[in-house]
């Protein structure tokens, strides 16, 4: 229960309604316990004398009287409903709040190294446990304990014999459960794990669903998502196979402790030492203790594996991110030069793109290309001037100073980006295009559409800028979705454009506009370019040849082919065939 009482420290907010509610809840249950002590009153009227004017009025006023005990008790029961879902509300609204701002300000690392399918399955069931616990806490635990409580003491008061055979239930019952719940929650944990691999899985393969079935790899990815489901299914049902002999167990003692109860007050009554009232007193009091017994258990049962999930999501929230501001950082006003002075970097799960003593400076309005095979570190270095990751020898600077002696958002917002695989977000081109400046107008974004060839096409659109684009994108060619993401750089108007591999694989009428639409978005900005079409970077002022994540050639388009080493090479066999990329 650590994680959920950990989970409520971070909505303080919430304890003193969470108090309220049991203050209700307590309320409630007394008032229940009292319906039993009238209903015998009313059968001991009718069984000592039937049809006498003096029981009619017995019998009346005490109906008055649970009439008036029941309706207290449907205003104290409807406004424990109305608190309840009040705090749920609140709980949910406060844990959405903080779960978006933790990941939004987790390292990109994080990401990478974790499915957004399993994140979100983490999140929305960790606020959903934790929302189902307070319905299980008010209804299965605070209403159930009173009602423990009054019905023993009910029953002590009037048969210390019966109400010590139902309070040694009790603890029975709690041994019997805790076992139970041991074995349980190691099986729900490696449950929560496969459920959270599946969903990820799942999220992953439709995010990507273009690929997958291009690929014609629907079946191996679904027998990958079948594998854990079956497993996931089978602790499912190790779990219940435990927690039916359980359940057997306890319901076996609480009948068994009715049945004795019963032939107790039964013999009592042949011996006149109770009367019918009191067998229905007993009765009544028994079914609420025992019945009250198996609820707690379940709330118990429910409450371990709603902490096992709300842990998942704490482990999220516990989160810190790999990279952060250093205290008296400052923001950045104006991005001038960039310079990398024998930067090292790698991974920190080995993946391919480390990059070793990599020395370059960009100047003020002027173009720097990356050129060299997959993995060698190309993308690596942009990541590392976003400051996604920090170097691990070496140094990045802006304007002459560390980078890290900036706020790494104020560096951000002087960079502009379009990526050869464009995100775009499932609303509509407008609201894509607004992401980049919230504060420019229609109008201001249509201009920006023009300048990256973008207007004509978004006018042929459905609902045009209000068009939806749908996940990703997926709605619009490869081509528009270029032009949407340089409109959405000239919007930003950052000081530094970093370019990577923009018109691979586009055909030939979508890189031409892309290009002039590249064109007009670098007009007097720093730029750093990464391509494979080398025919791209021909005016760069410097061109850089990354092999093996260093730089092995470096100079302008013009002395680089004057050598005999790799860009000569790949530029040569490009030329002739007008297809062939790195």
């Amino acid at each position: 229960m650590k994680n959920i009482l950990k989970s409520l420290k971070l909505v303080k907010s919430a304890r003193s309604k969470i108090l309220l509610l049991i203050i209700i809840g307590s309320i409630s249950a007394a008032l229940s316990s009292v319906q039993p002590y009238i209903v015998k009153e009313i059968i001991n009227s009718l069984a000592a004398a039937a049809g006498a004017e003096q029981t009619t009025k017995q019998i009346i006023f005490y109906l008055v009287l649970f009439l008036t005990f029941s309706l207290i008790y449907a205003v104290f029961g409807s406004w424990e409903v109305w608190q309840t879902r009040r705090i749920n509300t609140h709980l949910n609204t406060l844990l959405s709040l903080s779960s978006f701002q933790k990941l939004s300000g987790l390292s990109v690392d994080y990401f990478e190294m974790n499915r957004p399918g399993s994140i979100l399955r983490k999140v929305n069931d960790g606020i959903g446990s934790l929302s189902q616990w307070i319905y299980d806490l008010s209804y299965n635990f605070i209403g159930p304990v009173g009602l423990i409580i009054f019905g023993l003491l009910a029953l002590w008061s009037k048969f210390p014999l019966i109400g010590l055979m139902a309070t040694l239930a009790l603890p029975l019952n709690t041994y019997i459960f805790l076992r139970s719940a041991k074995k349980s929650q190691i099986i729900y944990k490696k449950y929560r794990k496969l459920t959270e691999r599946s969903d990820g899985k799942m999220s992953e393969t439709f995010s990507n669903i273009t690929t997958t079935r291009s690929l014609s790899a629907e079946r191996a990815v679904y027998k990958q998502y079948e594998k854990d489901i079956l497993k996931a299914r089978d602790y499912e049902h190790k779990d219940a196979d435990i927690w039916r002999l359980s359940i057997w167990l306890r319901i076996t003692i609480t009948r068994i402790v009715f049945v004795a109860s019963m032939l107790i007050v039964a013999y009592l009554v042949i011996q006149n030492n109770a009367t019918v009232g009191d067998v229905v007193f007993v009765n009544l009091f028994l079914q609420q203790v025992l019945s009250q017994a198996l609820s707690i258990g379940r709330f118990f049962d429910m409450t371990i594996k709603r902490d096992v999930t709300i842990g998942r999501l704490l482990d999220i929230l516990d989160q810190k991110p790999r990279f952060s501001d250093k205290p008296d950082a400052l923001p950045l006003v104006e991005l001038d030069t960039i310079e990398f002075k024998k930067v090292s970097f790698s991974y920190p799960d080995g993946k391919k793109g480390a990059i070793k003593n990599v020395s370059f400076k960009i100047e003020s309005g002027k173009t720097v290309a990356l050129v060299g095979p997959s993995g060698t570190g190309k993308s690596t270095i942009t990541k590392l001037l976003l400051r996604f990751y920090e170097p691990t020898e070496g140094q990045i600077l802006i304007n002459g100073q560390d980078v890290s002696d900036f706020t790494a958002d104020s560096i951000r917002q002087h960079i502009g980006m379009v990526m050869q695989d464009v995100a775009l977000f499932n609303a509509t081109v407008e609201e894509n295009l607004g992401m980049a400046n919230n504060q420019v107008n229609k109008e201001a974004i249509i201009r920006a559409a023009k300048q990256a060839h973008a207007d004509d096409f978004i006018q042929n659109l459905p609902q045009q800028y209000r068009t939806l684009v749908g996940e990703r994108g997926i709605k619009l060619s490869g081509g528009q979705k270029q032009r949407v993401a340089i409109a959405r750089a000239i919007l930003k108007d950052p000081q530094l454009i970093i370019l990577d591999e923009a018109t691979s694989a586009l055909d030939s009428e979508s890189e031409r506009l892309v290009q002039e639409g590249l064109k007009k978005l670098m007009a007097g900005r720093s730029a750093l370019v990464i391509a494979h079409r080398l025919s791209t970077i021909m005016h760069a002022d410097e061109i850089l040849v990354l092999r093996n994540g260093k730089i092995s050639e470096r100079g302008t388009h013009a002395e680089l082919m004057n050598q005999t080493g790799l860009y000569k090479k790949l530029f040569d066999l490009q030329s002739s065939s007008g297809k062939v990329k790195l």
